[in-house]
């Protein structure tokens, strides 16, 4: 499912980080509601930042612009806030990236 859903979610997001640089607010909750599809088909426990990695095709400065709206947006549950915050932890060490089986999923 994940490989499936990979394609889609990477260009969907690179388009949004085009229109959101020539129209900032564009694109409204997109990330939010893109990140709460992952928690709900996935499981919260399930996301990590392999996974974001791998879905935004190792575009770290997509990864992190994700990560980052979450964190920040008013209308974001606390759990998914939580996932969010989280998964920025693991991307922000190397084991993230060059270790794939590393990453604790407590």
């Amino acid at each position: 499912l994940l490989e499936n859903t990979a394609d889609t979610y990477d260009a969907l997001l690179k388009c949004v980080d085009v229109d959101e640089w020539v129209a900032p607010g564009c694109s409204g909750m997109l990330r939010l509601y893109m990140f709460q599809v992952l928690i709900e088909c996935f499981g919260g426990q399930r996301i990590s930042g392999n996974l974001v990695m791998e879905l935004t095709s190792n575009d770290t400065s997509a990864a992190v612009a994700l990560m980052a709206f979450i964190l920040k947006c008013g209308e974001a549950e606390f759990e998914t806030q939580a996932v969010a915050s989280r998964t920025l932890v693991q991307l922000s060490t190397a084991d993230s990236i060059f270790v794939p089986g590393s990453q604790e999923t407590n």
